[in-house]
C-alpha cells in the first residue's frame, strides 16, 4: 500500500474526498471547541450554557449519521 493510499484510506471508507473529509472534521473540531468552551463557562455559572454541549454534539452526531 503507498503512502497516498495510506493517506486516503479513512476518507474513501467514509465515501468522501480528501477535502470534503477535512471540512468535516475541521467543522466538528471547531464545535467542540465551542462545546469545550461553554463547558468550562457552565462549570462556574451553572445557569448559563445549559445545553449548549450536548446540542452540539447532538448536532455532529445527527449530521455524521445523515451522511452514512
Amino acid at each position: 500500500m503507498s503512502m497516498i493510499d495510506k493517506f486516503l484510506e479513512h476518507p474513501r471508507a467514509r465515501e468522501e474526498t480528501y477535502f470534503e473529509h477535512q471540512k468535516n472534521a475541521l467543522r466538528s473540531g471547531f464545535l467542540l471547541g465551542i462545546a469545550s468552551i461553554a463547558c468550562i463557562i457552565h462549570s462556574f455559572i451553572p445557569f448559563i450554557f445549559k445545553k449548549t454541549a450536548t446540542n452540539i454534539a447532538r448536532d455532529i452526531v445527527a449530521q455524521r449519521c445523515k451522511e452514512d
